[in-house]
């Protein structure tokens, strides 16, 4: 007869119950055996459900439940039996085993993977589904299960698996493990240094190229001269753009991008130039001849540029014509160059001494870098004066322009009519002829032209800078050629005018505001001073004597004084103040008796002992008695 033995699953996790039911064909006698020996009823629970079947209950198996359990029916001349394999195991268990690992690029990483089970457990490594190679790569698997990746990169983040499986059977349990690799931040700025020019206009654009894992965060540096109010960043603050340039934007900008790994920085230098800004003293100037001319060049800008002065064009010519019974014809060449002898240069000045017609013209003020240069002009007009003409006359005057090889064609006649005698034009001042010595005052004057009649003299009229001073007059000879003003106070500020005088009139003044130097003052003594001094020495010398005296001798100003304001009077007795005492040897009465220079002391009846009464004569010290 056949014999079926029951069970729900031959492998039993640990602790678990099992039942095996073992059914026979017919009626049997029916035995159960353990790897080939008599199980023990009582332990292992067996049970006869009726005559035909007959169960084992194993209650929370242990692995000594393992093994070949057999069921035998014995049916009186024979015997059928079957068996099944019972295979106990402890379920694989990770315990506390991480499931998350951070490895910093280029680390030796190991990933732990700790599996508990019974009886036996194989370790196994995952990822993508396929497992991990013990081969030549840089991952492999050690024998204590551990998982190695040698010089690790950010292509081996990811999702790992460990699998934990009961040897030989098809037992298991996995784990995921996270892997994340991180990466020290760098930082890199491509161009190191770029210069631009300041202006409304002008921005400055500055990217820094980050990486790292986790991704850094970026922060900027940037020079404490800067107004970062401006600064615009993007998202990330990868990139620092600067708008409207200006000369304080100028310095380094570093770019620090940190993680929790590290730091890193990028420097980039910014370098803001000025395009040089040119000033001029004045721009337009109308002199008469023989006049002095100083214009003065201011430059700005960085770099510190460099100035220069050029006379445009290269040269330039006058011609004119008289009328009348006779035609005068002159031509002046203006071929004068900035080194000649009535023009030159004075660091960022342009001086012209004794102005000639030839002088007039444009002259440039250039400021230049080496990236920029800026230029600006100047206009010197100087008023063409022919000398010799009679009065009230007409004459028809003519202009042509000539360079180094031609002449150009003349202009329409302008008729001009010479005017009466008159007055002087006024005297020229040499600005750059003053001299100051001491309280001293010197500047030279021409006088260019009379008027038609001969200079009396001079006329010098000078004042003090200051509200409610007077003018000073005074003449000086028609053949002077300086003026010279003594006895100034110096360091002031005066006015001076100098006008010339002929027998039609007083000319227009020469004006010039100009200052004396203050010259250091020397500390002088004098007699008040030292009169001063000694009556304080021997004021001093008095109080410390007449101290002294008070304090040894008891006697002296400071005695008297403290005695007649600070003493207090002591109380008297009556029969004191009707000139009755005991025991006295005084005569209050006449004094006839003579007075010692020592006062007596004397006691007084019904007074407190110890009170004092003091008698005094002329002969008496001022002193109260000790």
């Amino acid at each position: 007869a056949k014999v079926d033995l029951i069970t729900s699953e031959p492998d039993i996790n640990m602790g678990s119950d099992q039942l095996i039911l073992c059914k026979a064909g017919k009626e049997a006698d029916i035995q159960w055996q353990k790897d080939g020996e008599d199980i023990d009823e009582e332990r292992h629970g067996v049970e006869k459900i009726d005559e035909t079947s007959s169960k084992v209950v194993l209650k929370k198996v242990t692995l000594e439940d393992s093994g070949t359990y057999k069921c035998i029916c014995h049916y009186g001349n024979h015997e059928d039996e079957a068996t099944v394999n019972i295979f106990v195991y402890e379920m694989p268990n990770f315990g506390k085993t991480e499931t998350y690992h951070e490895f910093v690029l280029n680390q030796v990483a190991r990933i732990p993977c700790m599996v508990s089970g019974k009886p036996e457990v194989d370790i196994n490594w995952y990822r993508h589904g396929r497992p991990v190679s013990n081969g030549a790569g840089h991952q492999k698997v050690l024998p204590d299960g551990t998982l190695q990746i040698a010089d690790i990169q950010k292509e081996d983040s990811g999702t790992y698996v460990c699998e934990g499986r009961i040897r030989g059977r098809k037992i298991l349990k996995m784990l995921n493990i996270s892997i994340s690799v991180n990466v020290p931040p760098t930082a890199i700025i491509r161009r190191k240094k770029t210069n631009v020019f300041a202006g409304p206009n002008a921005n400055a654009t500055i990217t820094c190229l980050v990486t790292g894992l986790p991704v850094p965060s970026i922060t900027w540096a940037t020079p404490p001269t800067s107004d970062s109010s401006r600064y615009i960043y993007n998202s990330d603050k990868s990139e620092l753009i600067i708008p409207a340039v200006v000369r304080s934007d100028s310095g380094k900008y570093v770019c620090i991008a940190r993680n929790k790994i590290g730091e890193d920085s990028a420097t980039f230098e910014l370098d803001v130039s000025e395009i040089p800004l040119v000033t001029l003293s004045q721009n337009t100037m109308i002199v008469q001849l023989g006049e002095s001319v100083l214009v003065s060049c201011n430059a700005t800008g960085h770099p510190v540029p460099t100035v220069s002065w050029r006379r445009k064009g290269n040269n330039s010519s006058m011609v004119g014509d008289s009328a009348g019974a006779k035609r005068m014809d002159w031509q002046l060449c203006a071929a004068f160059s900035l080194s000649s002898v009535q023009q030159r240069i004075e660091g960022s000045q342009l001086f012209i001494e004794n102005v000639v017609p030839s002088d007039g013209g444009v002259y440039s003020c250039e400021a230049g870098t080496e990236a920029a240069h800026t230029t600006e002009d100047f206009s010197l007009i100087s008023v063409l004066v022919v000398g010799f003409l009679a009065p009230y006359t007409e004459y028809f005057v003519r202009f042509a322009a000539q360079n180094d090889h031609f002449l150009g064609g003349f202009s329409a006649e302008q008729k001009i009519r010479t005017q009466a005698k008159r007055e002087p034009d006024h005297p020229v001042l040499s600005l750059g002829a003053i001299v100051i010595e001491g309280n001293s005052f010197f500047i030279p004057f021409k006088q260019l032209d009379d008027g038609g009649s001969p200079i009396m003299h001079y006329v010098v009229r000078y004042k003090m800078d200051k509200e409610g001073e007077d003018w000073r007059e005074k003449h000086i000879p028609a053949n002077s050629t300086q003026v010279h003003l003594p006895q100034l106070q110096q360091g002031t500020n005066y006015l001076i005018e100098v006008l010339a005088v002929n027998s039609n009139g007083f000319s227009s003044p020469a004006k010039l505001n100009f200052s004396m130097p203050q010259v250091a003052s020397k500390a002088v003594l004098g007699k008040a001073g030292v009169v001063g001094i000694v009556m304080v020495i021997f004021l001093v010398l008095l109080l410390s004597v007449d101290a002294f005296c008070c304090y040894r001798n008891h006697c002296g100003l400071l005695k008297f004084l403290s005695r007649n304001l600070f003493v207090i009077e002591m109380p008297v007795s009556k029969s004191l103040e009707e000139g009755v005492v005991n025991n006295a040897a005084v005569d209050m009465n006449g004094l006839e008796n003579p007075c010692s220079s020592v006062p007596k002391l004397h006691a007084q009846n019904g007074l407190a002992s110890g009170v004092r009464s003091e008698i005094t004569c002329d002969r008496a010290p001022l002193t109260k008695f000790e």
